[in-house]
């Protein structure tokens, strides 16, 4: 308190200004830092979002300029503007930002942002070095100080930046760079968020292509039994559209009442959570046909293993199944006719062995037959050149060896002499 005139007395309000002024701005940043959380809730796609966030930025939080870029890898490591709002007048489409620390453009404050992943604020554009060269830029829009906070992905690497400036001179104290980080990790939260999102509906929507062309059926069950999802291919082995499938129990379509006792087993050891639990079952069709699937079976489990459900696959065997017992039939009678002719082979076999053990016998008799004629022929080829009375060569013998010596004289040219004795005085 201080005297003043007419005896009255006052207060200095400078102070009181001043930090009247500095609660308004940090309640401005506190109701959009609120914005900007509904915002992120409500966003459906990531630009949309920063759009909204830099323009709640300068309209609620009362800021010149916001906007961001993100980090590009190519050879210039170009900072290429997404979004912004604000007053920008030409100022971002002809800035040149790198975050290349061999680059003058590169040493400002967005550069350094990505570089080293902290928070960078300039309370002086007209004084400070890192704004050289943008500063006749800058100035001449009426930026006169700002920050730049990093924008990381879910491994904490930095991919971007959100550059904020005010119109003031020294606009950023310490509750108010405490506040605008907070909104930054807002942003990144509500970034990835979005792109887990994305991600998800794009891993949804290619699960959801895959089991429409799978050329097996794919059916998914509620705990209760119920058609939760039904493929086109179970349209083609069932008969049934999904519509006409929808919620309904596979008694009421697809099951015959003969084999309800055995799929009520399959499905009590599916909601005990069994893997295993796989059958090939004989099913009906819509127009009634019975036709014969295998079924593939897998239990839908939360993460504490409660059982929501199950998926089946199925694929119809029917013609398999008849041509494994065609050829199980044809099996068994080659079986049968292999067995026949076995048998007959086995005893064409015997009769052929003692064809062979006849055959011996006769050969090892005629054998000896021949033996007995050749001795009976030697036999008597000695008495046909022998004199039964002298047992002395007869006169066959005689002329049969004086044509041999003849021959044999005719062929050497050589003499013959025969000399004639008479034995009987």
């Amino acid at each position: 308190m201080k005297d003043i005139p007419n005896g009255r007395y006052g207060c200095n309000i400078t102070d009181r200004k001043q930090a009247d002024e500095v609660l308004h701005r940090l309640n401005r940043q506190l109701r959009a830092i609120s914005n900007c959380n509904r915002v992120m809730i409500q966003a459906k796609d990531e630009r949309t979002l920063l759009n909204d966030i830099c323009r709640i930025i300068c309209n609620e939080a009362g800021y010149r300029l916001a906007w961001v870029g993100y980090a590009e890898d190519d050879v210039a490591k170009t900072v290429r503007p997404v979004a912004w709002s604000g007053y920008d007048s030409g100022y971002i489409a002809n800035t040149r930002l790198t975050w290349d620390e061999t680059s003058e453009y590169g040493l400002g404050p967005a550069g350094t942002v990505i570089r080293s992943g902290t928070p960078v604020h300039i309370q002086d554009f007209a004084t400070d070095a890192q704004m050289i060269p943008w500063r006749t830029s800058a100035l001449s829009r009426g930026y006169r100080s700002g920050i730049a906070l990093p924008v990381k992905d879910e491994n904490k690497k930095t991919f971007g930046v959100l550059l904020i400036y005010s119109a003031e001179v020294n606009a950023f104290s310490e509750d108010e760079i405490r506040l605008l980080i907070e909104l930054s990790e807002d942003l990144i939260f509500g970034i990835l968020a979005l792109r887990t999102r994305e991600a998800l509906r794009k891993s949804e929507e290619r699960l959801r292509l895959e089991v429409t062309r799978m050329p097996i059926g794919y059916i998914v069950w509620d705990k209760d039994f119920c058609v939760v999802s039904w493929n086109p291919a179970a349209e083609r082995i069932f008969g049934f559209t999904f519509e006409e499938a929808s919620g309904r129990h596979p008694y009421e379509i697809i099951v015959r009442p003969e084999t309800q006792p055995r799929v009520e087993k399959i499905w009590a050891r599916l909601l005990a959570g069994d893997e295993s639990a796989h059958s090939v079952n004989e099913n009906l069709t819509k127009d009634g046909r019975s036709i014969v699937c295998e079924w593939t079976n897998t239990p839908l489990k939360q993460e504490d293993g409660k059982v929501l459900g199950a998926i089946s696959m199925i694929q119809e065997v029917t013609e398999r199944m008849r041509a494994e017992e065609e050829i199980r039939k044809l099996n068994q009678q080659l079986e049968e006719h292999v067995q026949e002719r076995t048998i007959e082979l086995s005893k064409r076999n015997s009769e052929l062995n003692l064809e062979i053990h006849e055959r011996k016998q006769a050969e090892k008799k005629l054998r000896k037959a021949k033996a007995q004629l050749e001795e009976t022929n030697r036999v008597l080829e000695t008495l046909s050149v022998t004199d039964p009375l002298t047992g002395l060569a007869n006169r066959r013998r005689f002329d049969e060896t004086l044509a041999k010596e003849n021959a044999r004289r005719l062929r050497s040219g050589a003499p013959l002499s025969m000399i004639m004795l008479d034995i009987d005085n």
